[in-house]
């Protein structure tokens, strides 16, 4: 298992100012190609959150909410519905997107490596924000079943 850090995270997505016009949400099933632990002390050196001069306590706040998993998989079936302008059913499906899990699901890459998880995901809009999973390169946290 990788720890994930902020160069990875950079890299891997241009969500960073994701336009808010579409966003979705709902049921789906991701088939997991790659996990990594996300490495907060990494991701929290970035001059955006030193520039932000935030507490220790926000600080450390902020870090619990992206403790977790940042995975890459394919949308494999869809409930969701991406809503916004028109709306779409089966939003993302046949999608290869980076989704975030939050910690509280007590997963880990080893239990999830190659599988396919069933959940919720909620698409957040990230224009600027430094809410949970924004940082993490991605707007979607997937809340596995």
């Amino acid at each position: 298992m990788l720890k994930l850090t902020l160069s990875f995270l950079t890299a891997l997505s241009s969500v960073g100012n994701a336009s808010c016009i579409e966003l979705a949400k709902g049921n789906l099933e991701i088939k997991v190609e790659r996990c990594d632990a996300i490495d907060t002390a990494s991701l929290f050196a970035s001059s955006r959150v030193q520039d932000a001069k935030l507490t220790p306590e926000a600080i450390d706040k902020l870090t619990k909410t992206y403790e977790g998993l940042l995975v890459i998989g394919t949308v494999t079936q869809s409930n969701a519905l991406s809503v916004g302008s028109k709306t779409k059913k089966q939003a993302l499906k046949g999608e290869t997107k980076e989704f975030y899990l939050p910690a509280k699901f007590k997963k880990t890459c080893i239990t999830i490596m190659g599988t396919t998880l069933k959940g919720e995901v909620v698409q957040n809009c990230c224009d600027g924000h430094m809410e949970s999973p924004c940082l993490a390169s991605t707007s979607y946290t997937f809340n596995p079943r």
